[in-house]
């Protein structure tokens, strides 16, 4: 049966470097060899004064990051398919570790698996400087 799984992450409070393309392009590329998947081309786009976006696109689909370097955050989106690749994609969240994130756990099953296990809903945490996002 073919999957397709989708995985957004956002990541606040990041220690490593998210100026450097080259780190960023690395860490999703041993991800996609973790998951098994195939990485095609690279797309690398570096704003300023700063920040950065990294697209990889995979024979099965893709994984990107786009930074806030500034605001120590980043926002990741992992979608995969393929039979049965998801339960290896899942482990890409060691890509987190690499931003300073030790207390992460993947569910799988969306919304309704949040509110199951507990999960609150609610505004995002408050991001320092938060208002140069619209500017």
């Amino acid at each position: 049966m073919l999957r397709i799984k989708q995985l957004l992450v956002d990541l606040y409070g990041c220690k490593a470097d998210l100026n450097d393309d080259k780190f960023l392009v690395n860490i999703l590329e041993k991800a996609a060899v973790k998951a098994g998947s195939t990485v095609v081309d690279q797309l690398v786009y570096k704003f300023h004064p700063v920040g950065v976006s990294v697209f990889l696109i995979l024979a099965e689909t893709h994984i990107s990051i786009q930074t806030w370097p500034e605001h120590g955050y980043a926002a990741v989106d992992i979608f995969i398919c393929g039979e049965g690749k998801f339960r290896d994609a899942a482990r890409m969240f060691w890509i987190l570790e690499a931003h300073g994130h030790r207390n992460v756990r993947l569910l799988d099953g969306g919304l309704p698996a949040w509110k199951a296990e507990g999960g609150q809903v609610g505004p995002p945490p408050e991001i320092q400087n938060s208002s140069s996002f619209l500017s």
